[in-house]
């Protein structure tokens, strides 16, 4: 079990550290919130990443295998969040702007927001496949994974959030912050162009 441990922890590092919706909505949280602010989604992001494993493992998995066209409606519905949530970045003026207006997202937003992110699907299935085995007891196999996922996805979005945070300094102009937001928006969209595919 342990030596599963120091197999699975490198692999969800790199998984939950690259760019990905979770990570680029993570940033601007923290540039137009703070990461105090954004503490709440992170962890629904990291908790929801856990869960989806989770369920990966028990099964969930075998249902795209038996219905692809509930995979494929899926996907659509996941990229109509994204872009709605790209639109609503783009229109994001910051912390001044948004105390009045808007909110970061909720814990709840963050658990639930994997369930439309395609990459917390291939992370959550890929992650199943690679380290489950036939001779284990799936449950607590996928238990150990989900955990060890969630305990290193909630340190790999913090560090998005912070460095949004940081470049929130650089950001003091109104329009400096449209600019960026701007970009995080555009970059949120860029990463749909895989499941577009």
């Amino acid at each position: 079990m342990w030596s599963l441990l120091f197999l699975i922890i490198p692999f969800a590092f790199s998984l939950t550290i690259s760019p990905g919706p979770n990570n680029i909505m993570a940033m601007a949280s923290g540039t137009n919130f703070g990461y105090r602010r954004s503490l709440p989604v992170i962890t629904g992001f990291a908790v929801g990443l856990g869960a989806m494993i989770l369920a990966a493992g028990l099964g969930l998995g075998q249902i795209f295998i038996a219905f692809p066209f509930v995979h494929e409606a899926l996907k659509y519905v996941a990229v109509t969040y994204l872009l709605y949530l790209a639109w609503k970045i783009a229109g994001s003026g910051g912390v001044k702007e948004t105390n009045a207006k808007q909110k970061p997202l909720s814990f709840m937003q963050g658990v639930l927001f994997q369930w439309v992110n395609p990459k917390a699907w291939m992370v959550s299935l890929s992650a199943v496949v690679s380290f489950s085995s036939l001779d284990a007891e799936p449950f607590m196999q996928s238990v150990l994974i989900a955990l060890v996922f969630t305990l290193v996805a909630f340190p790999s979005v913090s560090i998005w959030a912070i460095v949004g945070k940081v470049i929130a300094k650089y950001l003091q102009s109104p329009r400096a912050l449209k600019l960026f937001n701007l970009a995080i928006a555009m970059l949120l969209v860029l990463s749909l162009l895989p499941l577009l595919k």
